[in-house]
């Protein structure tokens, strides 16, 4: 059993010789999860703290967007939907949060504190990142057709799907495609939505291309790769 006093001697080197930077981030992140919905929903009912818990409620969510943005150009001032897509903003927060914590601090947080880190799944991993992308797409796509509603933006053609459409291009690239702004706030709207999207993207691309298995190669000087 090691000195009390060695063991915090060595516990002060580790936080000494750690970047600033990286403690910096993982304890603003770390706060920032814990205000996040799901954070919040664990902390009333316990059950939701279950790997099943995270998958339902990743699923729900995701099935909860569509709906509000299929549905939502019927009624885009009514009280209600004002209350589901500021929850959609909240809910777009915990996804980015969620996100920057598995890709950069939840490992660190792990090996500081001496604890085993490892995954349930990376194919489970893949596929919950995945309803994460098509979940911001729908919650976007639900906030162009309000802001389109108050005339806050321009679309070409305004139906479901082209609305759809011009947030995956808002997604996936920095141009707005058929979506003109008309005021300060819809711009920044839209460069959020790039931001996050290219955040998104490149994370998932990573994540699923890793995922994709090598087939067995006939030349000798490329199996060093399997």
């Amino acid at each position: 059993r090691k000195p009390c006093g060695r063991q915090n001697s060595q516990d002060e080197l580790t936080m000494n010789t750690e970047p600033l930077v990286i403690r910096i981030y993982a304890k603003l992140f770390g706060w920032l999860a814990s205000v996040t919905p799901f954070a919040i929903l664990r902390r009333v009912v316990p059950p939701m703290r279950s790997s099943n818990g995270v998958e339902l409620w990743v699923l729900g969510n995701t099935i909860l967007a569509l709906m509000v943005a299929s549905v939502i150009s019927y009624s885009p001032e009514s009280f209600w939907s004002l209350v589901l897509i500021g929850y959609g903003i909240w809910r777009t927060f915990e996804i980015v949060v969620t996100q920057m914590n598995v890709m950069f601090f939840d490992e660190w947080r792990a090996k500081r504190d001496g604890r085993n880190y490892s995954l349930r799944s990376y194919r489970r991993m893949a596929l919950l990142l995945m309803h994460n992308f098509a979940e911001l797409i729908f919650w976007f796509t639900a906030v162009l057709i309000a802001l389109n509603h108050d005339a806050q933006i321009q679309i070409n053609n305004a139906d479901f799907w082209a609305t759809l459409r011009a947030s995956v291009v808002s997604m996936v690239s920095f141009s707005s495609g058929d979506i003109k702004p008309l005021n300060p706030l819809a711009s920044g709207i839209l460069c959020a939505q790039s931001v996050i999207g290219i955040f998104m993207t490149l994370l998932t691309l990573s994540r699923f291309i890793s995922l994709i298995p090598a087939p067995a190669t006939q030349d000798g000087t490329e199996r060093w790769k399997q």
